[in-house]
């Protein structure tokens, strides 16, 4: 029986007899792996890091085919007197403001109420709110808060990140402030930041390292040139790989690239 690392041996030495070849193929690859690689879209959704096996995650996905709910935000308006005049009062400007953003619809638990009963009076619509427990379970109200909802008719992150901002500006000019918001939108939108900023930063860092380690192991730009190349092409031939297995880059997989770099070197 051939010894494992005779075989491994042959075989690199048939690779260096037939280098030629072997760099044409590369040659001819490398263009469209770095093509297919820049292609792979990005979804860096939170339902990403679950296995789409899972039962819960199957019956939840089965249900928002059969009912779709568009994303939406939480706009919670926080005071010791909620229901009082002057905090009723910029929660209708922030509702104003938010109304006129194209693909926002902006509503409160007390348009609800008021078609119910609209000649209600402020302290009958507040004891129907805070008596009602769907509002309270879907913190709508509560005793030191009132939420003002805001329905995102978006379908791309980029669509979503440019109503945000609208919002951001709107309350901002409204005078309602301050706001805390809260839901899937916004938690999606830093989430992908945070790893676009993680990512600017790790790469150059690792890039560094790795000319650091390249000049100082080899003392050699010429070892660092060929160092780099072979790196860049097994990243470019493994990412692309994956492109066309169907993958796309969420919040884990962008550590991906940096891990075959590490491996490689």
């Amino acid at each position: 029986m051939t010894p494992p690392h005779d075989r491994i041996a042959r075989a690199l030495a048939a690779i260096v007899r037939h280098r030629a070849v072997v760099l044409v193929v590369y040659a001819l690859l490398l263009p469209a792996a770095i093509y297919e690689a820049v292609r792979i879209p990005s979804d860096s959704g939170i339902d990403r890091l679950i296995v789409p096996s899972d039962p819960d995650f199957a019956a939840t996905r089965a249900f928002d085919t059969l009912f779709p709910e568009p994303p939406i935000a939480l706009l919670v308006f926080e005071s010791p007197s909620p229901w009082a005049p002057a905090e009723l009062a910029r929660v209708q400007r922030a509702q104003a403001a938010l109304s006129v953003i194209p693909h926002v619809t902006a509503f409160t638990a007390l348009d609800a109420l008021r078609q119910a009963r609209p000649a209600a009076s402020i302290d009958e619509l507040r004891a129907l709110a805070r008596g009602t427990k769907i509002f309270r379970a879907q913190n709508l109200v509560g005793d030191d808060f009132i939420s003002l909802v805001a329905s995102l008719d978006v379908h791309t992150p980029a669509e979503r990140d440019h109503v945000l901002a609208a919002i951001d500006r709107a309350l901002a000019l409204s005078g309602a402030l301050p706001v805390r918001m809260v839901g899937q939108p916004l938690v999606s939108s830093w989430i992908e930041r945070a790893t676009a900023d993680a990512s600017a930063r790790a790469f150059p860092v690792f890039g560094l390292l790795l000319v650091v380690i390249a000049v100082f192991l080899f003392r050699s730009v010429r070892a660092l040139g060929a160092i780099v190349l072979a790196l860049g092409t097994a990243v470019a031939l493994a990412v692309a790989a994956g492109g066309a297995l169907g993958f796309t880059f969420t919040i884990v997989s962008v550590l991906v690239p940096l891990t075959i770099m590490v491996t490689t070197l």
